[in-house]
């Protein structure tokens, strides 16, 4: 019999389990062998959103074979890795910590500093991938420390989509990736409480992912930052599910909506590669509606709106 199941890339395994400490995402006891497992259980989507490390325990119950009663839903995987690196990578972060801003003029140049660096990812190109990264992960670690600049960041953001269209394709889909990123310290409604703030900038984060969508589908024509923008969008409908942020999640399901529609007019003019984030997007709300039924969220509106915007 022929395996059809495609290995993992050896850089994305090397990643996944450096981002988790090669350590179990659930239990988080060290010096267990650990596996790689596939969060939504398609052995072919390598995804590193939707991979997880385990230890054989955890992923015997995870997968229900030894019948240890319930399984654990992917939500709640999904919860387990969020959560455990988040606290990798701020642990880690420890170590390159500065000094807290403190006084206006700090704050203002810090700010000086964020719209600077932001403008300089909106001159770069594709070629710059690794100048990019730096950009972004430097942003996401001002994110661990100095949260409240995650408004200015957002905003400038939302400046450089807008200005450039982000005719490149590679920056599209990494600016779009690093967005989920930071809501990291959401991990579910158990261990933190969402707040007006982390509400207001989850709204932000939607407009800024519907500028990428919509302008790959659009004007640029390309699909793999659409693609990368709803798996965004997708990330967020889960904090939405967890923290029964019902508005938000209606705000996401409009958002897929106009970047369908982008997608078809871009079809209609012979740029028959768009048709696929149609599929794409009708595929993730078909997912939505299932993961609210499993979760048993009471969401009647939000079932209507997704039905209707699968037309």
């Amino acid at each position: 019999m022929v395996n059809d199941r495609e290995a993992i890339p050896r850089k994305t395994e090397a990643e996944i389990l450096f981002n988790n400490d090669h350590t179990c995402c659930i239990c988080r006891e060290k010096g267990k062998d650990v596996q790689i497992h596939h969060i939504d259980e398609n052995k072919n989507n390598n995804d590193i959103k939707n991979l997880a490390v385990l230890c054989l325990n955890c992923h015997s119950v995870v997968t229900g074979k030894r019948g240890l009663g319930r399984k654990y839903s992917y939500l709640e995987v999904k919860k387990y890795k969020v959560d455990w690196e988040y606290t990798i990578k701020k642990n880690r972060g420890r170590t390159y910590q500065h000094a807290k801003t403190t006084t206006k003029l700090e704050k203002k140049l810090f700010k000086f500093e964020i719209a600077k660096k932001i403008y300089e990812l909106g001159a770069l190109r594709d070629q710059d991938a690794v100048k990019i990264d730096e950009i972004l992960e430097f942003l996401n670690l001002l994110y661990l420390f100095e949260e409240h600049y995650t408004d200015t960041i957002f905003d400038n953001l939302a400046n450089i989509t807008i200005v450039s269209g982000l005719g490149d394709n590679l920056k599209a889909v990494k600016i779009a990736e690093s967005i989920p990123k930071y809501f990291y310290h959401l991990a579910g409604p158990d261990k933190v409480k969402i707040n007006k703030k982390d509400t207001k900038r989850l709204k932000n984060a939607i407009d800024l992912l519907g500028n990428v969508g919509e302008f790959a589908a659009e004007f640029n024509k390309k699909y793999r930052p659409v693609e990368e923008t709803i798996d965004s969008l997708s990330s967020l409908f889960d904090l939405c599910i967890w923290y029964n942020q019902k508005s938000i999640a209606m705000k996401i399901i409009k958002e897929m909506s106009k970047i369908k529609k982008n997608c078809l007019i871009t079809f209609e003019k012979n740029e028959k590669k768009l048709y696929i984030g149609v599929r794409k997007v009708n595929k993730t709300l078909e997912k939505f509606q299932k993961d609210i039924e499993k979760e048993k969220r009471k969401w009647p509106k939000v079932i209507f709106e997704i039905n209707k915007s699968k037309r």
